[in-house]
């Protein structure tokens, strides 16, 4: 059997025995925070996938600055970089027992929504 496998900005992204969901950001009613300066997320990791979840943020020439907290909370699998350096696209699961929460600006400091992980399954 052939593994899965997408073309993601000129890169094969192959997530393995496991397809995590892509996920839609949602805008909250709450003003958002302000962009930080800078992506802020843990190192790319390997791990078992567990509540995984992908992230597409607007395509591969603008990427966005995205924020993970807590940071170990997470797992970062993949991180495909956009041609500007923001975050075109990630994976990310959380550890067992914990939320994260992940946040997104385009590079202008445009917010583009959250999603709240659920907790991990322990």
């Amino acid at each position: 059997m052939t593994p899965y496998s997408e073309l993601i900005c000129g890169q094969v992204w192959t997530p393995g025995r496991e397809i995590p969901a892509k996920v839609r950001l949602s805008l909250t009613p709450v003003p958002p925070p302000p962009a930080p300066p800078r992506s802020d997320f843990p190192a790319p990791a390997r791990a078992p996938y567990s509540e995984g979840a992908a992230f597409l943020f607007g395509d591969c020439v603008l990427g966005a600055i995205v924020t993970i907290t807590p940071m170990d909370a997470a797992f970062v699998y993949e991180v495909f970089y956009a041609t500007d350096g923001g975050v075109a696209f990630m994976t990310v699961t959380n550890k067992p027992g914990q939320s994260y929460l992940l946040r997104a600006w385009s590079g202008d400091g445009t917010y583009l929504g959250e999603y709240r992980a659920p907790l991990g399954s322990t």
